[in-house]
């Protein structure tokens, strides 16, 4: 019998001490680079039961052994129960099943480590913040770090979907307590994990962050502004600023589909002339002259009017005047329809205010377009 005992011990043992390293194996063989630091500070902390209970199992089950030996050497003569064979079993069985577990849950599932860090990450800062009311800057940042680092389309997904799920959480907190830099932050972090990355995020990431772009948009519109502790026009510029990303980034890329997205958010936004005009810029840079007549349309839409409409509508005007002869054509038609009509001393006005917002080029265009538009008045 203490043989058995003995060989069920030594076997167990063997188990444990090889359970014991496996956290170390998967970092150094299947766990990526850039999640090891990850995982000294998140990733180990999930193991801690498992190992204790396994830790348990083979202290119960040496407990059994010993005891047998003990039992043994006071009586050499006398045979141990049958209770003490079937406990021994009984635990040795536990443990290779609670070990086999371990086994399939740490080794096989790694590849899915990065899914499973993230979630981890967003439980923390949502548990950190219901009972704080703020985000946690650490692992805010460590959420950041796996936008930025991780790959085009399923991995930068799992961030997405995690600050999506953070983003429901505090708008659904009370208006008062809702603080806009947290707002600004998760804007700012989806920016980064599509826009501002190693490898820039797939259509679907771009089209799942403009989404929820405009999701924050509709939920400031809709919130009565006595009551809420911030308002759109806080928000905006960080909105404009992480969209023209995107924006730059998607025609870089040639995601064309994306541009009527982007200008969607774009005007539902203050002022959005700038945005537009940087946009029509950018496209014909690229020779997109499709998204720059959409761009030069908004400018003229009522709902996208604001005290830079008329000098924006000019300047990306004189860059479709100069981008050839058909685009030429298309500018004098634009002129012919354009319900903006302007005077010299206007048309100085807008030379001067695209002189000192550094426009240079676009003042050069206007010189060249100047002799034809005012022909007309």
């Amino acid at each position: 019998m203490s043989d058995y005992l003995n060989l069920i011990v030594e076997v167990g043992v063997t188990i444990y001490v090889f359970l014991l390293g496996l956290p170390l194996l998967v970092s150094q063989i299947f766990l990526p680079e850039d999640l090891r630091r990850f995982s000294r500070k998140n990733y180990t902390t999930r193991i801690w039961w498992h190992l204790g209970l396994l830790t348990l199992l083979i202290l119960l089950l040496v407990g059994i052994a010993f005891a047998g030996s003990m039992a043994e050497s006071r009586s050499a003569t006398a045979a141990l129960p049958d209770w003490y064979s079937w406990l021994a079993s009984a635990l040795f069985l536990a443990l290779l099943i609670a070990s086999f577990w371990f086994l399939i849950k740490y080794l096989f599932n790694s590849p899915g480590s990065r899914a499973n860090i993230i979630g981890l990450i967003k439980n923390k800062i949502i548990k950190i913040y219901q009972r704080t009311g703020e985000l946690d800057q650490h692992f805010i940042n460590d959420l950041e770090y796996l936008g930025i680092y991780s790959k085009a389309g399923g991995e930068i997904q799992y961030v997405i979907e995690a600050l999506n799920d953070l983003l429901e959480i505090i708008l659904n907190q009370p208006s008062e307590k809702i603080n806009s830099e947290d707002l600004k932050k998760i804007i700012d972090i989806l920016c980064n994990s599509v826009a501002g990355t190693v490898e820039p995020g797939s259509r679907r990431n771009m089209i799942n962050v403009l989404t929820t772009y405009k999701g924050i948009i509709m939920w400031l519109e809709e919130k009565p502004a006595e009551t809420v502790a911030l308002n759109l026009n806080d928000i905006a510029p960080k909105l404009q600023s992480c969209t023209n990303q995107i924006a730059l980034v998607s025609l870089r890329k040639d995601y064309i589909d994306l541009m009527p997205r982007i200008l969607n958010v774009i005007t539902l936004l203050a002022q959005p002339s700038v945005r537009l005009f940087n946009i029509g810029i950018l496209a014909l840079e690229r020779d997109h002259f499709r998204i720059a007549a959409n761009a030069l349309s908004e400018l003229l839409d009522a709902d996208n009017r604001d005290e830079f409409s008329t000098a924006n509508y000019f300047g990306l005007l004189a860059h479709f005047y100069c981008a050839g002869p058909t685009a030429q054509k298309h500018t004098l038609d634009s002129l012919k329809t354009s319900p903006l009509k302007i005077g010299s001393k206007d048309f100085d006005n807008i030379i001067n205010y695209h002189y000192s917002s550094a426009h240079f080029k676009t003042v050069d265009n206007l010189e060249f377009l100047k002799e034809e538009l005012l022909e007309g008045f």
